[in-house]
């Protein structure tokens, strides 16, 4: 639908999402899947007496930029933050998905995304970090096939896990009004305190997490200012470069060495150190014989052999370094050495592997309380490091390496995105100290202004805001609870329980059968099944008609 005067002469951040969609998509007559109009919306908002938006403040629409089909996805800054819950996370990434599947079958079609958000939506937490998993592998897909430009504009910014779904993207266009990090400085503040980040310092936030800031950086690669013709532009050059990986997240040893060479020697003592269920587990399961990645102390790798295959897996586990150069990542954070390691680490095993022509099955130990909050941490993107991490899985994955994932403590936020999520089955310890969730509930409370007392009632009360792992196995993000095990202290028959478990998945992805839990059944997800119904139906119709026009709903701008 064309622009009327008033529109065209405001600038970008002022429009609407589905305005700025118009803006930039050049076709006549846009057409929006899964609108307002077919009232999907979260089923979790009003249980917590918050007001639901029927499109869960996720616009997608079809249409084209200089004459390439696009689908492009526009969020909603000012509903909940732009964050990403059940309904509008699994929106965009069955969009990204069948945009990818009608490249396979010949008809290319790029993807264009507006990213103003948050990150999770702390009311669907555990939901919303899956929708974020499955945003960042639907992208690396599409990635592979054809362009997926990302626009940071609006002055939510863009945080948290969608941070790495931006940084995974093809190109990335920013302007003077857009932020990009992993962590907000509000966060920061409120987690490691005003000494890390004064998030009242205009001018500091800016030089950290600005765009014009992450262009000179090499961490976006076009920065604009606020002009429609001018962002016109800059997305039509990055969807003309078709299928591209950003070369953000590669070079990952090359970096982390950069890394530390900058970095003053850790100036500390390991006494009395944390050793974490994470190490505990690989070591015994490796019989004591890991190794380092990358003289990372942190990272630590090992072969695990399995009853029955003729492999060995090739697991990883992040640890507690109290030695760490970046004291925010002492305690087993994922953090920007972690994250380069990790990568790192990968990249030479899909090296090696691919010398022997072997597949073997790669394992994610995950026992840690989340990613590193810091100054530093910021300054230099830890949200491109903890991408490097997530596209260094999915490019196994697609590789044909089988990813399992063992949660043995704490699965947190974008730790979890980055080292656990991207993976073909996601088992878990049943135990009280084993658990998953997007921000802790201290956190939560201060982040949202509510009283501790009130975030564990509504935790209590709201499956997705659950921290306990057995709620994430009843929404089916978790496939398989392995009962009856010592977390903290496993004997041998707990890791032959254990060694078994992967045997058996990995004989069933070997006989092609579906490894992932279905959800088809689940009474917690019908959600998620009504708006990928809706998304694909529509889609379907569009493809049936030969045209953009006639399907789904004519967008009102």
């Amino acid at each position: 639908m064309p622009m009327t005067p008033m529109q065209a002469n405001r600038g970008f951040q002022e429009l609407s999402p589905r305005g700025r969609l118009a803006a930039l998509l050049d076709s006549a007559c846009l057409t929006e899947l899964a609108g307002p109009f077919d009232r999907i919306a979260s089923p979790w908002l009003l249980q917590q007496g918050l007001v639901p938006q029927s499109d869960d403040g996720v616009v997608v629409a079809r249409g084209a930029v200089g004459g390439h089909e696009v689908v492009g996805i526009a969020l909603e800054g000012a509903f909940e933050g732009g964050s990403i819950g059940e309904v509008g996370g699994a929106k965009i990434a069955a969009a990204l998905e069948l945009a990818a599947e009608s490249c396979r079958g010949g008809h290319p079609i790029a993807a264009l995304l507006l990213l103003e958000t948050g990150g999770v939506r702390l009311q669907e937490a555990t939901l919303g970090l899956a929708a974020i998993a499955a945003i960042q592998s639907a992208i690396v897909e599409l990635r592979e096939l054809a362009a997926v430009v990302a626009v940071v504009a609006g002055p939510v910014g863009c945080f948290g896990g969608m941070s790495l779904a931006a940084e995974l993207c093809t190109w990335i266009v920013g302007t003077p009004h857009g932020r990009l990090g992993m962590n907000g400085p509000e966060v920061i503040e409120q987690e490691a305190g005003a000494d890390e980040i004064d998030a009242g310092d205009r001018e500091l936030i800016w030089q950290l997490v600005g765009c014009e800031a992450r262009h000179r950086d090499g961490w976006i690669d076009a920065f604009v200012v606020d002009d429609l013709a001018m962002l016109q532009a800059a997305v039509s050059a990055g969807i003309a470069k078709g299928p591209l990986a950003p070369a953000r997240t590669t070079g990952a040893a090359e970096r982390l060495q950069r890394l530390r060479n900058d970095l003053e020697p850790a100036q500390g003592s390991d006494e009395g150190r944390a050793i974490g269920n994470a190490r505990i587990w690989l070591e015994r399961l490796a019989g004591g014989k890991v190794e380092q990645a990358f003289a990372t102390a942190s990272v630590l790798t090992a072969n695990i052999v399995l009853p029955g295959s003729p492999q060995s897996a090739f697991a990883i586990a992040i640890v507690p370094d109290a030695m760490s150069r970046l004291p925010r990542a002492a305690g087993g954070e994922f953090g920007l050495e972690q994250a380069w390691a990790l990568a790192a680490c990968i990249d030479r095993f899909l090296a090696e592997e691919g010398r022997a022509g072997t597949k073997r099955p790669v394992v994610a130990i995950v026992d840690t309380p989340g990613q590193a909050f810091g100054r530093i941490e910021e300054q230099r993107c830890i949200s491109a490091a903890a991408a490097a991490a997530v596209d260094a899985y999915a490019r196994a994955r697609r590789a044909g390496h089988f990813i399992l994932t063992l949660v043995v403590g704490r699965a947190v936020s974008g730790s979890f995105l980055a080292h656990g999520l991207q993976s073909d089955c996601i088992f878990a310890l049943s135990g009280a100290d084993v658990s998953m969730y997007a921000m802790s509930a201290q956190s939560i409370a201060r982040v949202t202004r509510r009283t501790l007392a009130a975030v564990q009632a509504s935790a209590a009360a709201t499956l997705p805001m659950s921290f306990a792992i057995a709620d994430a196995h009843r929404l089916g993000v978790i496939d398989t609870l392995i009962d009856g095990v010592n977390v903290e202290d496993p004997s041998p028959d707990d890791l032959h329980t254990v060694r078994s478990c992967f045997s058996e998945a990995l004989a069933a992805h070997g006989r092609g059968e579906p490894t992932r839990v279905s959800i088809a059944n689940n009474s917690y997800r019908q959600a998620t099944r009504q708006i990928r119904h809706a998304i694909r139906e529509q889609w379907q119709a569009i493809a049936e008609d030969g045209a953009v026009e006639g399907a789904g709903q004519a967008m009102e701008v």
